[in-house]
Parts: structure tokens; sequence; C-alpha cells
């Protein structure tokens, strides 16, 4: 497994709501297969949780990553609001009349934009559809990032899910 994103949660404003008492999760990939389908952790990745930063070391770059570039993301509020895509949009109110008015879904989507790059909460910016049935709370989603040069795919993006019941964590991915 290859490290992909590390976050320190104080870090992030707004950061700690969903992630319990966690102060650091770090997310680490399978560099030979991706996962199909939406995976338990454990599964092809791994997501870890650190309620605590003491006994923690800082260890040398795996070779196997040697050719993404570190990079320190400064975690912004977004002053954007965020929405949720189209699909993902009718489980919160019907939009057959925003279906049936070309003006209509010409405003729904100039209105109601998603963020589609990396970042924590709000709502998943899929590339395709959502997944049928969401495995959990959409908590994070990794986008493709030129400056550290990473790619899942044709410019995916991994979308992660805590399902709260089960007390465990889920990724689906998609691209174009």
């Amino acid at each position: 497994m290859i490290p992909i994103l590390q976050i320190y949660l104080p870090e992030v404003p707004g950061g700690m709501n969903g992630f319990n008492e966690c102060k650091m999760i770090q997310i680490f990939l399978n560099q030979k297969a991706l996962p199909i389908d939406i995976t338990k952790n454990g599964e092809g990745w791994k997501l870890i949780e650190y309620a605590t930063m003491e006994g923690l070391e800082v260890v040398e770059t795996p070779e196997e990553v040697r050719g993404l570039k570190p990079f320190q993301i400064q975690w912004n509020e977004s002053e954007q609001k965020d929405f949720p895509c189209w699909e993902k949009a009718w489980s919160y109110v019907d939009l057959s009349e925003v279906n049936e008015s070309e003006e209509a879904t010409e405003h729904f989507f100039k209105q109601y934009t998603n963020y589609s790059f990396t970042k924590i909460e709000e709502y998943g910016a899929y590339i395709q559809s959502p997944p049928r049935h969401q495995p959990g709370e959409f908590m994070l989603q990794i986008a493709p990032e030129e400056k550290p040069r990473f790619m899942i795919g044709d410019n995916g993006t991994m979308y992660f899910y805590y399902d709260k019941d089960k007390k465990e964590w889920l990724m689906h991915w998609d691209c174009f």
C-alpha cells in the first residue's frame, strides 16, 4: 500500500465534524489494482484514524511513491456553497418540473454547483453517477490534483463514506 493523503484534522476548518475524536487520518491505496465498486476499509485501500498524535514518528517516503510530490494542502472553508449533484438532488426534492423546462434545468446547473476538488464533507462531486445505495455518510473526496501529480484512472475521484452504525469506512471511485 502506498500513502495517498494524510489529514491533520485540527488544521481543517470544521474538519472535526463527523470524524469522532480523531486527530489525524491517513489513506493508503493498493498500487497494483484499484478496488471495483464500493469497498470496505482494508479491501485494496486503507484508512487509519489516530485519536492522538502521541507516539507517531515521521518515516521515510516509500520508494514506490517517490514519483508523487509531497504537497501541503491549505484547507479553507469554501465561500461557495456546495450542492448535491443532479441525481442526488432528487433524493431531497422532486425535480420533475425542473426536468421539463430547459430554462429551469439551465438555472439548476448554473445556480447549484458542486465543488469537484479534494474536500471534506458536504456532497460528493460524482463524475459518473453516485452509488445507487450510498453506504453511509459522505465524508471526503480525493480528486485528481496536478501539483502532487495524483490521478486515479482517467482523472478519477475517490469518495469516502462512514457508516456510523457499523463503524466502518467505505470507498467508491469513478472516472471519465
